[in-house]
């Protein structure tokens, strides 16, 4: 989906453009024979492996995914190769390497991606950035305390290389996240000696968040305990960058995981128009996630609103801003009855 390439670049302008400094990942491939740190020598590639993508790109376009999130000043340096995993990981592992600072944090780490030939074989993207092989299957919300907050983004592979397929790119994101701080250092251990992470400040402070070892215990988020299906990409949710944020002490965290006019384009084809209040309008009737344009949790009224606010407005390079003239009330007929529906059924987390 060009959308996915399009509103990860969104999030890093709206991020980075109001900070002077921000979490720097400096990720370092060692090639087949070389020595990883922590790890021991590297391997090659898998044969089983599919795609035509590389590590390197791979691994570097989750460590930006990362980076647009995150605006506090901080270095990790990462260094990463093909090595074998089995017994411990059907995809990837991550070593701590140092800590230090205040307040506490991951300076260094080592990532092993597996070079073992696997049953369900690694499926390396070609475009990590953008995700055309990818569909949005699954977004879901769960009140840890203090309201609604995204827990699950799941996507589906829509291709047969991807199918049946351990996504490089998701096993990469989520071992970052370890490395930023879901990891056995003493700030983890001293925040979840009870079982949770408790979010003591920002947007969702009083939410809590139960813990599994280094891992969220719920099914659903990217940093999740529970295995991952084949054939499946995950995205960064509200609960994996709560739960980072709070173990790290970061403070300047994009919890609004997409800019508003990004959001506001439904369908992802580059400007908000009456497509879009399309998707709106049957997501509304039906509970669909993809009509949650806010991400409170609710398809309603508010949703309506940021979709008014930015119609017309290009998100990419299909469209110029301000291409489009709102549309005349009378136009959205049944948006009263669409509205009480919303209202009447709110989003309810699985589980």
């Amino acid at each position: 989906m060009a959308g996915w390439r399009r509103r990860n670049a969104l999030i890093a302008l709206f991020v980075l453009s109001g900070s002077a400094s921000a979490l720097q990942i400096d990720t370092r491939y060692y090639a087949p024979g070389e020595l990883i740190p922590s790890l021991g020598e590297a391997r090659s590639r898998p044969e089983s492996a599919v795609g035509e993508g590389d590590l390197q790109a791979i691994v570097r376009a989750a460590a930006d995914t990362w980076e647009s999130l995150i605006g506090d000043d901080h270095t990790l340096v990462l260094h990463y190769g093909w090595y074998p995993t089995t017994g411990f990981s059907n995809s990837a592992f991550h070593v701590a390497g140092a800590f230090g600072g205040v307040p506490l944090r991951q300076f260094t780490g080592s990532l092993a991606f597996n070079s073992d030939e696997a049953f369900f074989p690694m499926y390396l993207d070609p475009t990590p950035e953008s995700s055309e092989e990818f569909l949005l299957s699954r977004r879901d919300y769960v009140d840890l305390g203090a309201g609604q907050v995204e827990s699950a983004r799941w996507y589906t592979a829509t291709t047969p290389e991807a199918s049946r397929r351990n996504d490089v790119y998701t096993a990469a994101l989520h071992e970052i996240g370890h490395a930023l701080g879901l990891t056995e250092s003493s700030a983890f251990l001293n925040e979840t000696f009870d079982a949770d992470i408790d979010i003591l400040s920002g947007p969702f402070a009083g939410s809590s968040i139960p813990v599994v070892s280094t891992h969220l215990e719920q099914n659903g988020p990217l940093l999740s305990y529970r295995a991952r299906n084949v054939g499946e990409r995950r995205g960064i949710t509200q609960v994996d960058l709560l739960a980072v944020c709070q173990i790290s002490s970061f403070e300047d965290c994009r919890y609004e995981l997409t800019s508003p006019e990004a959001a506001a384009d439904l369908n992802n084809d580059g400007v908000v128009d009456a497509a879009d209040y399309t998707v709106w309008r049957d997501a509304a009737a039906s509970g669909d996630p993809n009509g949650d344009v806010n991400s409170d949790g609710q398809i309603n009224d508010a949703d309506f609103g940021q979709w008014r606010d930015y119609y017309g407005v290009g998100t990419g390079d299909e469209a110029s801003a301000g291409s489009l003239g709102v549309p005349e009330p009378a136009s959205l007929v049944g948006l009263g009855i669409l509205l009480a529906i919303g209202h009447s059924a709110p989003r309810r987390p699985w589980h």
